[in-house]
């Protein structure tokens, strides 16, 4: 049992301290200061390691915090390189990273906040997705039961356009840009299909007042709205 401040240093030399311990080890602070800190000052290595050689949890925090956070990372030194990253090349039907919430509180919450708070990082992408495979990139399941009046919606894109363009400079804005190239040679015996959107809304009865509505588009404002603008190819209603 130790009590009070442990401190083991040493400014290199011949001096070294390597501590082997087993079993449990507990430490338990009741003062407003950190507990445990580790600093790692010079040369290349690891500050914390976990090596986990049984099937168990590598790392458990368990916190009573109810507004502070509960993992926080600062690393504004960080030029290039990731942050945060997860391997995991064994992996079958393993889910890499997952984030629930069984909260029934009705406030409004983002579960997962990505954000750019800088205006001049125009290159910065909040969200990248790479799919080396022919799986989904992204799936979204949404499975509504509500029995009373609701208003909802899969995705929800609210893009706001605020600056002033100034004298001579044109501005191009764009809600959705789907770009799908095929950039192979196929063999001369094989069909390829390509749908830039497709849109099915399907009711499975149609009792009471119903009506689906596949696409509706509203413009106006501007000195020229289109509603539609089809360049080339051919364009098919009813038929396939």
């Amino acid at each position: 049992t130790i009590t009070g401040d442990l401190t083991v240093s040493g400014t290199g030399g011949g001096y070294a301290y390597t501590e082997v311990l087993t079993g449990d080890m507990k430490i338990e602070n009741t003062a407003a200061s950190t507990a445990f800190e580790v600093q790692q000052d010079t040369g290349a290595g690891t500050a914390v390691l976990i090596d986990q050689n049984t099937n168990a949890v590598s790392l458990s925090i368990a916190s009573e915090s109810t507004s502070s956070d509960v993992v926080d990372f600062t690393a504004n030194s960080q030029t290039s390189g990731v942050v945060f990253q997860v391997n995991s090349n064994s992996a079958q039907t393993a889910t890499l990273a997952q984030f629930a919430s069984e909260s029934s509180h009705t406030g409004t919450r983002h579960l997962v906040n990505i954000r750019n708070d800088h205006a001049s990082a125009v290159n910065a992408t909040c969200l990248q997705l790479d799919q080396d495979s022919t799986g989904k990139s992204l799936f979204i399941d949404v499975d509504n039961a509500a029995t009373t009046a609701f208003t909802s919606r899969g995705i929800h894109l609210d893009y706001d356009k605020a600056g002033v363009v100034a004298d001579g400079v044109t501005g191009a804005l764009y809600g959705f840009d789907f770009d799908i190239d095929d950039a192979a040679t196929n063999h001369a015996n094989s069909t390829v299909t390509m749908t830039g959107g497709r849109i099915n809304v399907t009711s499975a009865n149609n009792q009471g007042t119903t009506k689906n509505v596949g696409l509706d588009v509203t413009v106006s404002g501007a000195d020229t709205n289109y509603a539609a603008v089809f360049n080339g190819g051919n364009v098919g209603i009813g038929t396939s």
